[in-house]
């Protein structure tokens, strides 16, 4: 099952319960990469959370089509399916990048079910300074920069073949993320959960905990936590991650239809107040 551009991102591993989806989660990756790259953290989530990748044109499940050049192509051509996963309370996940884009689709969007937005190893949109210029650099001097800052995975790093796909895909993903300081800063209408590693180099000078600055909602909710490890802090640790991002979901679910079930009794009272009248 696709929805323009959306892929569900289904289980190889077999489970004894199989439960009725409760939330859709759409996982937007990093740059340079396919959505797929996190499909081991998409299947250490429990059934009740139904995952869906945005994979970005010119890669992955998408490598035939055109790279977008800029931040304004890209929401577009994201926008364009996003309609087709609303009928179920939605929550965005953002890797590094993906958490930018994500935030921008968000407000330019503004999904009716959004319930809930996770950050991770993500600069806060307000504080997007030091992008450097990847088309002043060779392709030795982009590798060096990246690896330098832990930012390639170490199968692409080691594969010369793969390595030669990524560098195209990496400048296009550095273009969209050179547009992100062009667009205002507006508050999320939902909380946020940002995760991060420690010893992420990509994140020195960028306060990542800022994210909660444009969380919206209940302001209690949203919360930070730091995890030892770099960029890529979740490898190892899909199962321990995926709990704590699950019961951080759940809570927003049900905190979700708990607002909205209230709402809905204070409008039958006020109806049938009116109807006595």
């Amino acid at each position: 099952m696709n929805a323009l551009g959306y892929f569900k991102l289904g289980r190889r591993r077999s489970v004894k319960t199989v439960l009725e989806p409760r939330l859709r989660l759409i996982m937007f990756g990093f740059a340079g990469g396919t959505v797929t790259a996190l499909h081991s953290l998409a299947e250490a989530l429990p059934t009740s959370i139904e995952v869906w990748g945005a994979e970005y044109p010119g890669r992955g499940m998408r490598w035939r089509e055109k790279l977008n050049s800029g931040v304004d192509d890209l929401l577009a051509d994201l926008r364009a399916g996003l309609y087709m996963l609303d009928e179920l309370p939605l929550a965005f996940l953002g890797y590094s990048m993906g958490a930018n884009v994500a935030y921008r689709l968000a407000l330019s969007t503004t999904p009716k079910n959004l319930c809930a937005f996770i950050a991770m190893s993500a600069r806060p949109p307000i504080h997007q300074a030091d992008q450097w210029e990847s088309a002043q650099l060779s392709d030795a001097q982009l590798i060096a920069k990246l690896d330098g800052l832990g930012g390639i995975p170490a199968e692409i790093l080691n594969n010369s073949a793969i390595l030669e796909e990524f560098l195209p895909v990496m400048r296009a993903d550095l273009s969209v993320c050179a547009d992100f300081s062009h667009f205002k800063v507006e508050p999320l209408p939902c909380p946020i959960f940002m995760l991060e590693g420690r010893d992420d180099k990509l994140l020195l000078n960028a306060n990542a905990q800022l994210w909660l600055d444009v969380a919206g909602g209940d302001a209690q909710a949203s919360k930070h936590r730091l995890y030892d490890g770099g960029h890529f802090f979740h490898k190892g640790r899909e199962h321990h991650v995926a709990e704590e991002l699950s019961t951080w979901l759940l809570e927003r679910l049900e905190q979700t239809s708990s607002a909205a079930s209230s709402t809905r009794h204070t409008q039958e009272v006020n109806i049938a107040s009116l109807d006595r009248s």
